[in-house]
């Protein structure tokens, strides 16, 4: 098992609340830097960052047409419409 992890990504479509609450504290915890969840319920990312004691003091939703750019990694992009499932 790693370490530590420059970025988590979670699919979710049946395990939202999980990905969210539990698996949100245990990587808080852990040594992840950065923890995505592919919402497919409502069709956005959710982006988790800059953690201290445990929790994410940063969230932020993206949707179709967005683009995020890695902490560990900036000049890296990842357009949100190509890890969505189709409309």
């Amino acid at each position: 098992h790693p370490t530590s992890a420059f970025l988590v990504v979670e699919v979710a479509r049946s395990s939202l609340r999980k990905d969210r609450r539990l698996k949100g504290v245990l990587y808080g915890l852990a040594e992840v830097d950065e923890y995505w969840i592919v919402n497919h319920v409502e069709g956005v990312v959710e982006v988790y960052r800059d953690r201290h004691n445990g929790e994410w003091r940063q969230r932020t939703t993206h949707q179709r047409g967005d683009v995020i750019r890695m902490v560990a990694f900036p000049d890296v992009e990842v357009a949100i419409s190509e890890i969505l499932p189709p409309l």
